[in-house]
């Protein structure tokens, strides 16, 4: 808070952080009621004390005056206006000083002074001063009341009171009928105008000077002869600005004008001053903090999804040097292997707005998607008001109104974690959700707070059996195969890889898994390979795979594909008793051969005939060894003598023609092709 009572320049400062409305008090100051004897004299009136609150930006600075009352010599420095000089005795009083406010540079507040009684040396009582200007609104100047008429000798004469600050000029000064060299003068404006002095006196009885304010009030008139009394001064005007100094202009709020403390009778010649004060309401924003965990409940050796959400529900911005402070007291483990522990998934802000303040990237220190969740962090942008007056910058703020801080991060759970069990995971953060805002910025601090609990479940274990079911004449017992599945884990008791079919040695490798968690859609892959030093027999034969829940009954059949890896995925539950079973197929192998010839006849022993053998792969492995017989066509030629599946190729040879062929008026001869797979016997 600041006050300022004494004359003078205000103390110029800045708006401090966390600021986010400035309530300012502006007092004029009363007209002095000089009276001279007992009873006698006008009386000063009151100034106004004008209230309001606007809306402002930390950085932008604050200042104005307080203005003097009329003195005996002179009016106060820009305030109220001197009473009426005399020849002999019995002076009026001075008007009373204005107060100005300023914030971010405009003014934005004027409280008007109080006009200065007339003096005099006998009653009745008459020229008092007029009362400042109260009735402000945003943008509305309140005008000054007229001083009260003087009483001359002859009564005929008007000793006319000074005319109150108009909303838009000063006030005239007050008018003696009889003589024009004894009016008041008038009133200054626009803006910090100052009073008018009171009009000169011959002799006694002076009159009083106006009231200072937006506009000033005029000085009153003084009179012709003695015994008598002066008019009294014009009140100043009072003024409240119509927007507050911020980008989005929002009008003064709580505008109120009331009369300040009146001056008693005889209360001298000098006018009061005035005061200023200016309470900093603290920004008021309330956080709303919410934590989920999802799934949950968990099971050991799963992972859980934990989401901190943090929402400014206002009413107001967080602004400069109001950060988020975010403690987050990591849930407990055990932990599994999974590094980083607590590894942040994503940070980021959704929503809001904010008319007058930039609203540039958000960041929280030490949370990086990829890196360990802290166990505290500190969030906010950068804070600056390019738009507003004086363009504050510099400094951190946090969170618009209805903007939302989203943090997740992921924790494996130990498959070694003890079940059942609860574990608590409690984020808090500070928040302003009300403030007196009488003393300073810091108003009052509430922690708010979210716990969630994550249920872990006891891990029943899902058991895998893998049945490789062995077919074809052409394994041999002594084909020995090593089979794996991945990802793999830790077999529990009763994990197994067995045989079946022709007797093939089949062992398991390292890692046969049981599911210890149910984690939907996940992925299995099964290999296998030949021992060293055996003959691999894996390119004849093709994979297949079922598996059923022998828990539950209810088996589910999945495809699968190539003749040495085999992929297929299973979705189990906790409990579940699945087993595999792997079936070899034999792979088809055959061959077709299709003979043409280009000859349309022969008559002469010798003549040669060409033919053409076409070869195509129908079955389903990779045959070589092409090889075509015909007992009548010599030079068999091939381009290729390998063919995968589906593939061909075409042979070229010759028959030179013998007088058999011309005795038996035709040549008839048969082509047979044989080729091989890999590893396996002609077809």
């Amino acid at each position: 808070m600041f006050s300022q009572t004494s004359t003078g320049a205000i103390t110029a400062g800045l708006v401090p952080g966390g600021t986010c409305r400035a309530k300012v008090v502006g007092l004029g100051g009363g007209g002095a009621s000089s009276g001279v004897l007992a009873a006698s004299g006008g009386v000063g009136a009151a100034g106004a004390q004008i209230s309001a609150t606007f809306a402002v930006l930390p950085g932008q600075s604050y200042g104005g005056s307080v203005a003097g009352g009329g003195t005996v010599t002179a009016g106060g420095v820009g305030g109220g206006g001197a009473p009426g000089t005399i020849v002999n005795n019995h002076r009026g009083g001075g008007g009373g000083g204005r107060t100005e406010v300023r914030l971010g540079g405009l003014s934005v507040l004027v409280a008007g002074g109080g006009g200065g009684g007339g003096a005099a040396h006998q009653p009745p009582l008459n020229g008092n001063g007029g009362p400042a200007g109260l009735g402000v609104g945003a943008g509305i100047a309140g005008p000054g009341s007229d001083g009260v008429n003087g009483i001359d000798n002859p009564s005929s004469i008007v000793v006319g009171g000074g005319k109150g600050g108009a909303a838009a000029a000063g006030g005239a000064g007050g008018v003696n009928s009889s003589d024009g060299a004894l009016n008041g003068f008038p009133g200054g404006g626009v803006g910090t105008g100052t009073g008018g002095n009171g009009g000169p006196d011959q002799n006694y009885d002076s009159a009083g000077g106006g009231g200072a304010g937006y506009t000033g009030g005029g000085g009153g008139a003084s009179t012709v002869n003695s015994g008598v009394t002066g008019a009294g001064g014009g009140g100043g005007s009072s003024f409240v600005v119509a927007a507050s100094p911020t980008p989005s202009g929002s009008a003064p709020t709580a505008i109120s004008g009331v009369a300040g403390p009146p001056t008693a009778s005889g209360s001298g010649i000098v006018g009061a001053a005035g005061s200023a004060t200016i309470d900093f309401l603290p920004c008021l924003y309330d956080l709303a903090l919410t934590k989920t965990v999802s799934p949950s409940p968990v099971y050991a050796g799963s992972t859980a999804t934990w989401t901190i959400t943090l929402k400014n529900n206002g009413p107001d911005p967080m602004t400069k040097g109001d950060t988020v402070d975010l403690a987050d007291t990591l849930p407990a483990g055990p932990n599994g292997p999974a590094t980083p522990a607590y590894k942040v998934l994503s940070v980021g802000v959704s929503g809001g707005a904010n008319a007058d303040m930039s609203s540039g990237a958000f960041t929280c220190s030490g949370v990086t998607v990829g890196s360990s969740m802290p166990a505290s962090t500190n969030c906010s942008r950068a804070y600056a008001a390019p738009g507003a007056p004086e363009a504050p910058s510099g400094g951190l703020r946090g969170l618009n109104v209805g903007e939302t801080l989203t943090i997740t991060y992921e924790q494996q759970i130990a498959s070694s974690a003890p079940c059942p069990a609860v574990i608590t995971n409690t984020a808090t953060v500070k928040d302003r959700p009300s403030s007196t805002g009488t003393s300073d910025v810091t108003g009052v601090t509430v922690t708010d707070s979210a716990a969630r609990p994550l249920s872990i479940s006891c891990v029943s274990v899902t058991k895998l059996t893998l049945v490789k079911a062995l077919s074809g004449s052409r394994l041999v017992a002594a084909d020995q195969f090593t089979m794996a599945i991945s990802p793999s884990g830790v077999a529990p008791s009763g994990s197994s890889v067995t045989t079946a079919g022709s007797g093939a040695t089949v062992t398991a490798s390292t890692g046969v898994v049981a599911v210890a968690s149910a984690t939907p859609g996940l992925a299995y892959t099964f290999s296998e390979s030949m021992a060293a030093g055996s003959t691999s027999v894996l390119s004849q034969y093709r994979e297949t795979v079922s598996c059923v829940n022998t828990a539950s009954g209810s088996p589910t059949v999945l495809p699968a594909t190539g003749s040495s890896a085999v992929p297929f995925a299973i979705t189990p539950t906790l409990g579940d008793d699945i087993t595999c079973t792997l079936t070899n197929a034999p792979l088809s192998s055959s061959l077709t051969i299709v003979k043409s010839t280009t000859s349309t006849g022969y008559s002469a022993v010798g003549a040669s005939i060409p033919y053409s053998f076409v070869v195509r792969n129908t079955g389903q492995t990779t045959l070589g060894s092409i090889t075509i017989t015909d007992p009548k066509a010599s030079g068999i030629s091939c381009p290729s003598t390998t063919l995968a599946p589906g593939a061909s190729t075409t042979c070229t040879a010759t028959h030179a023609v013998t007088q058999a062929d011309l005795d038996a008026g035709s040549v008839v001869n048969t082509a047979t092709v044989t080729g091989a797979p890999a590893g396996g016997s002609n077809i």
